[in-house]
């Protein structure tokens, strides 16, 4: 259990976001880097990661960084189970259900809102 909570460092981060223009910048908490060895070839070696990713003021607008987190940064859906669900939501008729279409409505924006697609310094004007 230790082991696997240590794993899940490089899935939160801090926030650095600016106050000006609200561009936003992950740090993960922890990395892991591949540590091969002859009777354990899949060894990891967990760190500490050196920061912070950004300068003092914003490369953008130059106003300065909000702190915050840590947030989980990792993807939060499952994208294979919610494919599966938005399948069946079109493929079967589910009478007995009479909320099929915002069930279907409700898949397809959860699979399109993975946080694994936005960079780690975005612009969000």
């Amino acid at each position: 259990m230790y082991h696997r909570i240590c794993l899940d460092k490089n899935k939160q981060s801090m926030i650095y976001q600016c106050t000006g223009c609200s561009t936003f910048n992950l740090q993960p908490l922890g990395s892991i880097k591949p540590n091969p060895t002859e009777t354990r070839p899949t060894q990891v070696k967990l760190g500490i990661p050196t920061g912070p990713p950004v300068n003092t003021n914003c490369e953008h607008c130059g106003r300065k960084y909000h702190l915050g987190g840590p947030i989980w940064s990792d993807p939060i859906h499952d994208n294979a189970f919610v494919q599966r669900l938005i399948e069946i939501t079109n493929k079967t008729p589910l009478s007995e259900l009479s909320t099929q279409k915002r069930l279907n409505v409700l898949c397809r924006k959860s699979f399109s809102k993975d946080i694994s697609t936005i960079p780690e310094s975005t612009y969000i004007p």
